[in-house]
């Protein structure tokens, strides 16, 4: 006799698109994932500029297996990125909106006023971020691959020199398609386009790594070239260290369970 499985339920009894109003009126849209039952459960809360609804189905961690175990999952487009409105401001933006988004994630009747974070990379920094800005529903982080120096780890420095590489291909790669196709005029999106493109050969030749290359003037990354302004300020320079945990953890009240 053929032994037949039976499906799997979906733990994800309720999936919700909403937006979460910030401090100045800017919203970001925020997928909310709901297990079964009545609540209000804890929440689970990531943050990150790459496009949230793809953590659904291929994160860093299952997101249903959180779901599964009572958590409210909250998924959230930073300031500027795919769904949310506004400019985004890497890094800097981070300490008021993670703040924003926990307090007011915590105060939505589906949660139980506790919330927790995770994420890598980017994701990891909008933790530590919201942190520094105040966020006393804030009860666990579980940040990974995380840039929390950034200035200092080889990301955008390394020995104190300018590290062209990672910044540039993450500018161009991960952050400039999304904000070129916000742009509401089709003659602006397509001189970004032919920029991009410029971006892409230098990148690929070698030419943008060449000596010198930082200080050319050559405005290869056109929508994004804070990418390139960040690297032409001193290493000491408080940008650096904008929305970054590196010098503050003094400030953290931490405590491991």
């Amino acid at each position: 006799m053929p032994v037949s499985s039976r499906p799997t339920p979906d733990p994800v009894a309720e999936r919700r698109e909403v937006t979460c109003p910030l401090r100045d009126g800017t919203r970001l849209r925020t997928l909310l994932l709901l297990p079964h039952g009545t609540g209000p459960w804890p929440a689970l809360l990531t943050r990150h500029p790459y496009d949230v609804a793809r953590e659904e189905d291929d994160g860093y961690l299952d997101v249903r297996r959180m779901v599964a175990a009572g958590y409210l999952v909250a998924l959230q487009d930073v300031r500027g990125r795919f769904g949310s409105e506004g400019v985004f401001d890497p890094c800097s933006q981070e300490e008021a909106d993670g703040a924003d988004a926990v307090a007011w994630l915590a105060a939505r009747p589906e949660c139980d006023g506790a919330v927790g974070m995770w994420g890598a990379s980017y994701a990891s920094d909008t933790q530590f971020a919201a942190l520094l800005g105040g966020a006393p529903a804030l009860r666990a982080l579980a940040p990974a691959m995380t840039p929390a120096l950034s200035a200092l780890d080889g990301f955008r420095f390394r020995g104190g020199v300018p590290e062209l590489g990672s910044t540039l291909a993450w500018t161009h790669y991960a952050i400039a398609p999304d904000t070129i196709s916000r742009l509401a005029s089709a003659g602006e999106r397509e001189a970004e386009r032919r920029r991009w493109e410029a971006t892409e050969h230098a990148i690929t030749t070698g030419e943008a790594y060449r000596a010198g290359a930082l200080h050319t003037g050559r405005d290869v990354e056109g929508i994004v070239r804070w990418g390139l302004d960040r690297l032409r300020e001193p290493l000491d320079s408080p940008r650096h260290r904008a929305g970054k945990i590196v010098d503050r953890t003094d400030a953290v009240d931490c405590r491991c369970c």
